[in-house]
């Protein structure tokens, strides 16, 4: 989760040589989780607050690096959200195709 407040481009600081370095300017908490993946070099990870499920007003409780060929690419992101929102609608209608109707004995 993201928490509220300023995302820009100059708040986020990453230095290649040091990762322990990588987490947001101004902040003190530490990068619990690196990317294993292999990085390009011309890429930084992507980074996002760690956040407790517990309740809803949480504090931070550290920064988890995202490899940013995946997470960096918010248009597929929210095509695959959009895709599984209307994929668990259909399937909680029980609206079936004709190519996987339970009811086929071909299969």
């Amino acid at each position: 989760m993201i928490s509220e407040g300023s995302c820009d481009a100059e708040d986020w600081s990453y230095d290649a040589e040091n990762p322990a370095l990588a987490s947001p300017s101004g902040s003190d908490l530490p990068v619990l989780r690196r990317c294993e993946a292999d990085i390009p070099a011309h890429l930084a990870p992507a980074q996002t607050w760690l956040e407790s499920l517990g309740s809803c007003d949480s504090e931070p409780l550290g920064v988890v690096d995202l490899h940013p060929d995946v997470f960096s690419v918010l248009d597929i992101l929210h095509a695959v959200e959009v895709w599984q929102r209307n994929f668990k609608r259909i399937v909680n209608l029980g609206v079936f195709s004709m190519t996987c109707s339970p009811m086929d004995p071909l299969q």
